[in-house]
């Protein structure tokens, strides 16, 4: 029974703290109306207060409370005034606050956890401080990590809260960073890295915004399946644009289970010849089986999200409009080795994003490749990159990041192409003269 009530006898703060506290965050970042109390508090207590979006600050903010309760293990060098805080962070109006789904309920969840780790890393936390989750918190962000700023938009007061004792309690925001931000602020420090966020930041979370470390667009992609595009988007795609738009999406179900069940036909196939005896038989469905699981296996990389950051950025053209239909053009061609050759195809689009496009319309596009045979790919398979994302400036630096001269062949060859009756199928192959290469 001691033992209970020794592992559930949090550091928490006395009565007039706890008054002094909330004072400062009701008098500095808004009256709360709303604490979400913690129900298990094993080392300190933390409740979240709710601010509540107005018309002046049109967002929520939640503000830890409890947290400046433990006093952190500062080095000597720091202790003067950094040994408490509380964290705050700032959410859109529409976010849902009451959802458990990880998408919704992260920044809830890494307040907590920031709370605590000084106590569980017996550590300290201050300003510029980084703290990374490893992957991104949800699967609608590639947001990755945080760092402690002052607060925002909330007077030069609010970063300071006094005790009745005259310690000092700091209120830091957590900002959520990408990756690449993260790396560069280890890199090159807090101030450099707020120093590349331009006017347009906002300390308000937002899970598709700009990655300002992100890799420019028309730079190549990374590594995959053993060859690298040498020019790619490198951009986030809206999860939900690609639910919506992507015609890839369900093929790539089917042909992720046609590809498994042909792994557990040929599988037992061979199970069942080792079983009775004929290993040396065994071998010819094994060879199938390897065969399927490394497609399968290659499926499960290639996700769409890999197209958009890693895909080779290649120009496309509207053909025809009522459904859409876009014509895009790669150099197919797999190793430094071999002649250059353009492959076009034909994409149906059976929805379109937004905007009526035009006869004639320059559509940057992003495609996979896969199967190889005599030095040029056999499949491709072009994104029109609207449907991923629908930020103007992106599309534009896409089409700017496409050589002049590829827009120039695709429309050379765009009757030659359509004139061959497999080119929504199939793609259709020209050799380096703009000649129809006749397949062998």
């Amino acid at each position: 029974m001691k033992e209970e009530e020794n592992e559930f006898n949090p550091v928490v703060y006395s009565e007039k703290e706890m008054e002094t506290i909330e004072n400062h965050i009701e008098q500095h970042f808004g009256k709360f109306d709303e604490v979400f109390h913690e129900i298990i508090s094993p080392d300190i207590h933390v409740d979240i207060c709710v601010v509540n979006p107005t018309k002046e600050k049109n967002y929520y903010t939640l503000v830890t409370m409890g947290m400046g309760a433990h006093v952190m293990n500062v080095p000597k060098e720091w202790q003067n005034n950094n040994t408490r805080a509380e964290i705050l962070v700032t959410l859109p109006p529409d976010w849902n606050l009451k959802s458990d789904e990880e998408a919704d309920y992260w920044p809830l969840r890494w307040l907590k956890i920031l709370a605590r780790l000084p106590i569980s890393e017996d550590t300290w936390l201050g300003w510029g401080h980084t703290v990374p989750n490893g992957e991104p918190f949800a699967e609608n962000t590639e947001l990755s990590g945080v760092i402690l700023e002052l607060p925002y938009t909330s007077g030069e007061e609010s970063p300071t809260c006094k005790l009745p004792n005259g310690d000092i309690v700091n209120f830091y925001q957590m900002i959520p960073l990408y990756e690449e931000e993260m790396n560069y602020k280890v890199e090159h420090g807090t101030d450099e890295l707020f120093d590349r966020f331009d006017d347009d930041f906002t300390p308000v979370i937002d899970i598709q915004r700009k990655n300002y470390l992100a890799t420019p667009m028309g730079t190549p992609g990374k590594t995959m399946n053993l060859s690298r595009a040498s020019r790619s988007a490198h951009i986030e795609p809206d999860p939900d644009r690609l639910k919506e738009y992507d015609i890839y999406i369900e093929k790539s179900k089917k042909d992720k289970l046609k590809a498994l069940f042909w792994v557990l036909i040929f599988g037992g196939v061979a199970f069942t010849l080792i079983s009775k005896g004929y290993g040396w038989w065994a071998l010819i469905p094994g060879v199938f089986v390897l065969y399927n699981l490394f497609s399968l296996i290659m499926q499960l990389i290639a996700t769409p999200k890999m197209a958009f950051s890693s895909g080779l950025l290649i120009p496309g053209i509207v053909v025809e409009t009522n459904p859409v239909k876009v014509l895009a053009m790669a150099e197919m061609q797999n190793n430094d080795d071999a002649p250059v050759c353009w492959g076009l195809k034909v994409l149906t689009s059976p929805k379109w994003p937004e905007t009526n496009p035009q006869i004639g319309e320059r559509i940057p596009c992003v495609s996979l490749f896969g199967g190889s045979y005599k030095g040029v790919w056999v499949n491709m398979e072009p994104r029109p990159l609207i449907w991923g994302t629908g930020d103007k400036e992106v599309l534009n630096n896409a089409i700017s990041a496409i050589d002049e001269n590829e827009w120039e062949i695709i429309n050379k060859l765009k009757d030659k192409a359509l004139n061959n009756s497999k080119i929504e199928n199939d793609v259709v192959y020209f050799n380096k003269d703009l000649t129809e290469k006749i397949s062998e």
